[in-house]
């Protein structure tokens, strides 16, 4: 699928290495994670010691972005995932997600790892927003409850009924 890009930006501040921009594929047990280095298109103030990277980006993943400067390095994480018009939206994940994604993308795709739920971001597999039967039961208790208990009607009768199935496998 083609999509629309998005530009990710890093920057170098007085005394700071060369800042960096790099995809996420997964952990790493030496450096926490999996890299591949982006190439990342510097441009420098006049007098050549801060400068400003961007890498514009067409894949949706899980990106990380490297500060530098004198008061020492400060990485921020990024999913990109298309919007329904087919945009890269970046949104900005803690180090304890971005952790917990790349496990994820050591066996799985970043469109099954992370998605857009109700506008928020979710990650996880889509597996783990599946209701449980705890949370079915409530529900359907709830249900009876508002439909006036379990005599009120056929219908509370056979929600009851299946309540009980229910409570038998739980």
């Amino acid at each position: 699928m083609s999509y629309t890009g998005t530009t990710l930006t890093c920057g170098q501040g007085y005394g700071g290495r060369k800042p960096w921009i790099a995809r996420i594929s997964g952990t790493d047990s030496k450096y926490g994670f999996d890299r591949e280095f982006l190439s990342v298109r510097m441009s420098y103030s006049r007098s050549g010691k801060t400068g400003r990277g961007e890498a514009y980006i067409t894949e949706p993943g899980l990106y990380q972005c490297r500060d530098t400067g004198q008061r020492g390095n400060e990485d921020r994480f990024y999913v990109i995932l298309p919007d329904a018009d087919g945009q890269l939206i970046e949104h900005t994940i803690d180090e304890d997600d971005a952790l917990k994604l790349a496990a994820l993308l050591d066996e799985h795709s970043i469109e099954q790892a992370a998605r857009i739920v109700d506008g928020e971001l979710r990650i996880g597999l889509a597996a783990d927003d599946a209701p449980t039967l705890a949370g079915c039961i409530q529900q359907l208790e709830a249900a009876v409850g508002e439909a006036g208990g379990a005599d009120s009607s056929d219908l509370a009768r056979t929600v009851s009924e299946v309540l009980t199935q229910l409570r038998r496998l739980a």
